[in-house]
């Protein structure tokens, strides 16, 4: 396997992010290729540095569904070269690879240190509907036990709100709870005082009720997997140490969805220190601040522009690369955005836009037709008349048929409002229905249980 590449052509800015004397962060744009730079580079490391095994170069991504396309893209082209002694040897070793996301890396890790992080080897993990669940029902149990043993500060929230507004309560702080500050007033006199010191007294119980409730599972959620691995790392520094000496390459994808005791975790096993003047691993960081989605997890672009400023300005060794060719958007539709999101991400001093540059041969006869208007002044009713006219001119004066439209909605809630729309209009249309709650008949199934046992 002479060059690692040369499957795939590349740009010369990609070729800056393929260039291994460099640690690098890659600002990828939609559809910039930051797939195939993950993969070609992880091929380039593995090929270049033979004395490594797969398992020295640590590759993060945020989905599983991500982490398994990377390690198929890796297999097929050590597949294609299997006439190369090395990629044979690549491929039969590609078992080891570390390519996960960071909850799958951070349980490898705590199995690995059963003792230390004091936890089962033989833990199971709860996924996100698994953990709501657990947390759902421990807590119908807190709230007939507090009932029945009349808790005080159950009573204290009770003289202010109704029972069905604890339950909302509680499970909002459950799901901030990294967020909020607890507050513990030492003598309550309002009525807002009584409700948060109680509300916080509340959830602290039910927090321990839940914990108990895992371990009696011998069960982790993700939150867990996190927290755990952190203490674990800060409490330990030998062990620290015996993992870094593991690690020679790191590579984290989508890393403005990277949250900040992720990025404690990862930078602390790559040796990450900002008052250094070279990293001491080899790192890929790649990432968009302009495509992070989860501020409400308490995820923002500081990280990411702290990040950047360092890579510019602090280490030697580093660089930051800017991918904007689009391989995926035609160029007729991007003359057409590029514009729109330059004045949107204006008013955000921290989001640098640089407009898209089209790469993908156009493949649409029609050109394209955007219709912008002010959401302000426009409510959903006329938004859907007008765009549902629009499909019905199109259809009588052009010969489209109906299956050749397609529309997507930014909320779910405006499948009733479409709907009335395209009926009154005689559009004929298939719409999804609104999903039923998850697991709606388990839980009235276990209401009914709950009811049964404690008629109260």
């Amino acid at each position: 396997m002479p060059n690692a590449t040369s499957l795939i052509k590349t740009s010369f800015e990609q070729e800056r992010a393929l260039d291994l004397t460099k640690s690098v962060l890659v600002i990828a744009g939609a559809g910039s290729g930051k797939t195939a730079i993950l993969v070609q580079r992880y091929l380039k490391l593995m090929m270049t540095h033979t004395h490594w095994q797969p398992s020295d170069i640590v590759a993060i991504t945020f989905t599983k569904k991500a982490a398994a396309e990377m390690m198929t893209r890796v297999h097929y082209t050590l597949s294609r070269n299997e006439g190369d002694s090395l990629a044979r040897q690549r491929l039969a070793q590609l078992h080891t690879a570390r390519i996960s996301t960071i909850h799958a890396f951070c349980a490898d890790l705590l199995r690995s240190y059963p003792i230390e992080a004091q936890v089962s080897p033989e833990f199971t993990i709860l996924d996100e509907q698994q953990s709501s669940w657990l947390w759902q029902t421990t807590l119908d149990t807190c709230l007939i036990t507090w009932a029945g043993t009349k808790t005080p500060a159950y009573l204290a929230y009770l003289a202010h709100h109704a029972r069905p507004q604890l339950r909302e309560d509680l499970t909002e702080f459950h799901r901030n709870r990294d967020k909020v500050q607890a507050v513990h007033p030492c003598a309550p006199t309002t009525p807002i005082e009584h409700v948060t010191a109680s509300l916080t007294t509340l959830h602290h119980l039910a927090h321990q009720a839940f914990a108990q409730a895992k371990t009696g599972q011998e069960a982790l959620d993700y939150d867990d997997l996190l927290h755990l691995t952190g203490t674990l790392l800060r409490t330990h520094p030998p062990i620290v140490t015996e993992i870094r000496g593991g690690i020679q390459a790191m590579m984290i994808d989508e890393f403005q969805d990277t949250d900040p005791l992720q990025w404690e975790i990862l930078s602390t096993l790559c040796g990450y220190d900002p008052s250094e003047d070279t990293l001491a691993k080899n790192l890929l960081i790649v990432g968009d601040p302009k495509q992070a989605i989860y501020g409400f997890r308490g995820i923002h672009t500081h990280l990411f522009s702290q990040i950047q400023t360092e890579f510019t300005h602090q280490f030697l060794n580093t660089t930051v690369v800017q991918l904007t060719d689009n391989y995926r958007t035609q160029a007729h539709l991007l003359c057409e955005l590029n514009p729109i999101f330059e004045r949107v991400f204006a008013q955000d001093p921290t989001l640098n836009f640089t407009p898209l540059s089209a790469k993908r041969p156009p493949s649409l006869e029609q050109p394209l037709t955007l219709t912008a208007y002010d959401s302000r002044s426009l409510d959903v009713d006329r938004e859907t008349i007008l765009m549902s006219e629009w499909i019905r001119h199109l259809h009588q004066t052009q010969g489209y048929a109906w299956q050749d439209f397609g529309v997507l909605l930014r909320r779910k809630k405006s499948l009733h409002t479409l709907q009335k729309t395209l009926e009154a209009l005689g559009i004929p249309a298939q719409l999804p229905q609104a999903p039923a709650p998850p697991n709606n008949f388990d839980w009235a199934l276990y209401n009914l249980a709950l009811g049964l046992l404690n008629p109260q």
